[in-house]
């Protein structure tokens, strides 16, 4: 077992990044948030976005 999952959209929509985020994590305890960060436009030179690192629990 183990592993890596990562989840990212091409969006700013809490609907869509931590709050899936959150429900995936609520239904998979297996699992835990290892790190998450949305990139917002105007912090650089970049389109906004969403990134979470979830690690599988062995």
């Amino acid at each position: 077992m183990g592993g890596t999952l990562v989840y990212s959209t091409c969006t700013l929509n809490r609907k869509e990044n931590d709050k899936q985020t959150a429900a995936f994590l609520a239904q998979h305890p297996d699992f835990e948030l290892q790190d998450e960060k949305t990139f917002f436009p105007d912090e650089g030179d970049q389109d906004g976005f969403y990134i979470a690192k979830m690690i599988r629990r062995r």
